[in-house]
């Protein structure tokens, strides 16, 4: 810092003492200038492109209803922060909801209906099936002792062999009767058919998906926020019919955004992912200038990270994709706003340097003016890198410490009589031996 001070202050008292020298000999009127010194400097290579911010896949959503309604209710306000499934906009729900009612009735009767077949009779029931029985059992022992009443007396030929018949068929038929009510009675105990029990089951499967979509479509009437974010517009006001598919709201969670690029395949090629950047709003550029302003109009710079780098170039411009992603979670950037990039691809060590504004174009390439013996010198530079206010000079006899004209050497013709006003210092070296 003390070697560059003492060089602007040197190019300073040389430049002043020979312009105040010629006058003094000459007496011609010298051309006011500006100038700042020459100087060795640490250049950083940038490639510098415009871009656009975009939200990350996945934090930018639609609110988009699936069905035809009518508003019935707006819940949340515009410009609020929202969590992903909290009801932001309710459509009207007295239809859906009466289906919903009848089809969640129909599946429990459904229920009722399975419960009723696997059930046991009651035990009243079972005690008439008991009944049953004993009655058949009483009714089994007359039938048998009348038939062996009736035996010894059809021996001695004192009823007939008809009599004796219908005795003994009685006898069978009273069995019958009572092993018919013991197997009633298993039946009845042994609970229904499987096939049966496998169709009421199924019935109960039917109905509970029958609730299950009517559930689904009263979801539908209520529009709720997809991700979390802030809720950026509604388009939507209770009383309105709204149709399928309509866009009526826009989520966005900007804590981090995307910045897309287009550069010139030379220009990509030195891009690497993961390589770090400066992101800038508005058409400055991003190296050494403000990015963005605090309360106290600061200058704020973003940092970025390459995270992208396409392989096919736009058909129109031959330009690759560069997708940057920046940590924007003070707000500084919004979705869609341009802003410019810059990006440190290398550097370049102790190169001769002098400010950009000293140089300028008549038409024939690249121009600045150095003070030398109070007149003006021309030279045609070969320009290297530039960046933060300094390009970076070569193939001239130029030399670090000489005054170089940085204001109103514009169309200056060689050996011009110059007056410096005073020396200029454009900002730090980064680098100066």
């Amino acid at each position: 810092m003390l070697l560059v001070a003492s060089l602007i202050g040197c190019a300073r008292s040389i430049a002043e003492h020979a312009s105040a020298e010629v006058d003094r000999q000459h007496g011609e009127p010298a051309v006011t200038v500006r100038v700042a010194p020459a100087e060795v400097r640490t250049l950083e290579q940038t490639v510098e492109a415009l871009g656009q911010c975009e939200a990350r896949v996945g934090k930018l959503a639609m609110l988009t209803p699936v069905i035809e309604g009518h508003v019935h209710a707006i819940l949340v306000e515009q410009g609020a922060s929202v969590k992903a499934g909290q009801p932001i906009v309710e459509l009207d729900p007295k239809l859906p909801m009466a289906d919903l009612a009848e089809k969640r009735a129909t599946s429990e009767g459904a229920r009722a209906s399975l419960e009723f077949l696997l059930s046991l009779p009651r035990s009243e029931e079972q005690d008439i099936s008991k009944l049953a029985i004993e009655q058949a059992r009483v009714a089994l022992e007359r039938a048998q002792s009348q038939f062996e009443h009736l035996k010894p007396l059809a021996e001695r030929n004192e009823v007939s062999q008809q009599q004796l018949f219908d005795a003994q068929k009685a006898v069978e038929q009273a069995r019958l009767q009572q092993e018919s009510a013991e197997a009633q009675y298993r039946l009845s105990m042994s609970g229904p058919r499987p096939e049966a029990a496998d169709e009421a089951k199924a019935r109960i499967l039917i109905a509970e998906r029958a609730v299950e979509t009517s559930q689904a479509r009263l979801d539908f009437h209520t529009l709720r926020a997809p991700i979390d974010g802030v809720l950026q517009d509604l388009t939507c006001h209770p009383g309105q019919t709204i149709a399928a598919g309509t866009s009526v709201g826009q989520i966005v969670d900007s804590g981090q955004l995307y910045v897309l690029a287009w550069l010139p395949v030379g220009s990509a090629r030195l891009v690497r992912v993961g390589q770090q950047a400066k992101v800038a709003s508005g058409a400055a550029t991003a190296s050494g200038l403000p990015v963005a302003s605090n309360a106290g109009n600061e200058p704020l710079v973003l940092p970025a990270e390459v995270v992208f780098i396409g392989q096919v170039a736009d058909p129109q411009t031959g330009n690759l994709p560069i997708r940057f992603l920046v940590d924007n979670r003070d707000a500084h950037l919004a979705v869609g706003q341009t802003v410019s990039i810059s990006i440190m691809v290398g550097e370049e060590l102790h190169v001769l340097c002098v400010p950009t504004a000293a140089i300028f174009d008549l038409g024939e390439g690249p121009l600045l003016n150095v003070v030398r013996d109070g007149k003006s010198v021309e030279l045609h530079p070969q320009l290297g890198n530039a960046n933060g206010g300094w390009t970076a000079v070569s193939n001239t006899d130029l030399k670090a410490g000489e005054p170089v004209v940085v204001e109103g050497g514009y169309n200056l013709k060689p050996d011009t009589l110059l007056k410096v006003e005073g020396a200029q210092h454009v900002d730090e070296p980064k680098d100066a031996s």
